[in-house]
């Protein structure tokens, strides 16, 4: 039981660190702040949801409090007071922690020196608290005092063993022994929960790892029949690594220059790498124990990319122009951190990079036109809208999403990334549809970019003029159309019809209202036996214009009109001439 736990006789890091576990066990997003200079007084932070911050200082003082105690305990509340000043944070909540029940005495001293002097609500957690975090905790205490440490490997190596089983013909019996060892391990390790999963040697596609939030380890382990086990490890709260890191060690080698290059991003900036060669494994999960030495051991390992629970956004600013930057990654390495985020067309890349000791931030912009196809419309847009901003004005920032600037560098901008003949084509491109988009009656994507023909980006232009109230007037050769009457058509005639605005974007027909349209026909094709459209033809001699422009609202008796032609008159189109779009 916790009340044996003899606090008196444990040393201040075992009582720092059993009271640690058991508040990150009990705020499961909370941070463990590793002593060092800059650590500000702080054990434990928990992240309030209305933005501040409950402090724990975590003491080892389990007898009494003498002058020496006091004067540290007020020490480790001043730190506090001046790093959240200093750092903007909003205290809430400051707790003294200790396997330590408060006397009268204590608590008037702790009162009259840190209670009436704090403007944020300060408490004295002690002995009861501990006491009843271990109770509901005890797993934790056995782990990093008594013997469960040894338990937990002993019950690796069991599930391992399992895993390994050579005869897997019974998969109902393998499935319950390596479930019973799963469950039994997750309840005696107070830091990682296991769950296991076997994979016929039939089934191609089971050996795939899914990430997920707190999926720290994943390893497969197959057998001489070919059957695999999957076995994951997933962390009980988010500072587990500060406590029971899973450690490995090995030699990952690297036989390419682009492999060189991410396993040294690794080291310094914690980047995932892809999948690795390393031999002679000596892990706590990777590999079973064996009973007899291996010369070699040979494996692959490769790292998932982190799951952030609470990714940053930053903004990329030009002008008037900004583009709000997701964060697909934030690492942290040897010598630095690393955030990578894009827009939500996953068109911009930016890569922010900092060393710690000398503060020394780059920032690295790329973009991939190619990710436009399939895109979102209005975010594509705004992709390429920023781009073409920043090529014209070479100027960009990084800021974050309340406008504090977070990287500003005028030497970062590459003049060919950002070179206007490039982005130009494209912003024409995305203007177009945007205006589409805006107009339509339903939502579409961008089409394959690959795959188009410029008589559609010409139609697309016509159609931008058509919904700006202008007219469009073209040459045209043929029009077909069905006859409904064998009534004779002394030509050359005026023609004139009511359409459906349709507008083809890839493999999709965009309805955009109505158009009215006329021209002048010199001549028409009779219908065959096999084909009953007849085909208008044009002429110069008469003005080969088509003139079209958009009806806004289609009045109720003109409705029966759509998707038929009218003969009159022959129009006189002279007028229309000069401003016709010449030949192409």
């Amino acid at each position: 039981m916790s009340s044996c736990i003899p606090w008196v006789t444990m040393s201040g890091d075992e009582i720092e660190t059993v009271v640690a576990v058991c508040l990150c066990k009990q705020f499961p997003d909370a941070q463990r702040i590793r002593p060092s200079r800059g650590d500000g007084g702080i054990d434990v932070r928990v992240d309030n949801e209305d933005g501040t911050i409950d402090v724990y200082q975590i003491k080892k003082f389990a007898v009494n409090l003498g002058s020496s105690e006091k004067r540290q305990i007020i020490e480790s509340w001043r730190r506090v007071k001046k790093y959240c000043n200093e750092q903007g944070l909003r205290l809430k909540n400051w707790y003294l922690t200790l396997p330590l029940d408060p006397t009268n005495e204590n608590l008037e001293w702790f009162n009259e020196n840190i209670r009436s002097n704090s403007d944020f609500h300060c408490a004295w957690k002690g002995l009861t608290n501990i006491e009843a975090w271990t109770s509901a905790m005890p797993e934790v205490y056995n782990y990093y005092v008594a013997n469960g440490m040894e338990t937990v490997n002993q019950q690796i190596k069991m599930l391992l063993d399992a895993a390994q089983k050579p005869d897997l013909r019974d998969p109902n019996e393998l499935t319950k022994k390596l479930f019973d060892d799963a469950k039994l391990l997750s309840s005696i390790d107070p830091n990682y929960a296991y769950s296991v999963r076997s994979i016929s040697k039939y089934d191609k596609g089971g050996l795939v790892f899914f990430n997920r939030p707190r999926l720290v380890y994943s390893t497969s382990i197959t057998n001489g029949e070919g059957y695999s086990v999957v076995i994951e490890a997933i962390a009980k709260y988010k500072a587990v690594a500060e406590f029971a890191p899973i450690k490995e060690s090995g030699i990952v080698y690297a036989d390419t220059p682009e492999k060189k290059q991410e396993l040294l991003d690794f080291r310094q900036y914690g980047t995932p790498f892809t999948e690795m060669p390393i031999k002679n494994l000596e892990g706590n999960l990777r590999l079973p124990l064996f009973d007899e030495p291996q010369d070699e051991v040979l494996s692959r390992i490769r790292l998932l990319e982190q799951i952030d629970p609470h990714p940053l956004s930053l903004t990329l600013v030009s002008r008037d122009a900004h583009i709000v930057l997701k964060q697909r990654s934030r690492t942290y390495g040897q010598i630095g951190a690393e955030w990578t985020g894009e827009d939500e067309a996953h068109v911009i890349h930016a890569r922010l990079r900092t060393e710690v000791d000398s503060l020394k931030t780059t920032l690295q912009i790329t973009f991939h036109f190619n990710a436009l196809s399939g895109s979102e419309v209005p975010s594509a847009f705004n992709a390429v809208n920023f781009l073409y901003t920043a090529a014209q004005s070479k100027d960009v920032e990084l800021q974050t999403m309340d406008g504090e600037p977070a990287y500003f560098d005028p030497e970062c901008l590459d003049a060919y990334l950002f070179d206007q003949e490039k982005i130009h084509p494209w912003y024409e491109l995305l203007s177009l549809l945007k205006t589409i988009h805006d107009a339509a009656s339903r939502d579409f994507r961008c089409p394959d970019f690959a795959t188009l023909k410029s008589s559609q980006v010409r139609r697309w232009k016509e159609i931008e003029h058509l919904l700006n109230g202008e007219q469009v007037i073209r040459h045209w050769d043929t029009l077909k159309f069905t006859k409904d009457s064998n009534e004779c058509i002394s030509f050359p005639t005026g023609v004139y019809g009511i359409s459906k605005l349709i507008v083809p974007i890839g493999d999709q027909d965009v309805f955009l209202g109505y158009s009215q349209w006329w021209l002048n026909a010199a001549s028409i094709t009779e219908p065959s036996d096999t084909n009953r459209e007849c085909v208008l033809h044009s002429s110069v001699d008469i003005c080969d214009l088509l003139v079209e422009h958009r009806i806004k609202a289609l009045k109720r008796e003109d409705r029966d009109k759509v998707s038929r032609i009218f003969i009159g008159p022959v129009l006189d189109l002279s007028a229309y001439q000069q401003y016709a779009v010449p030949v192409q």
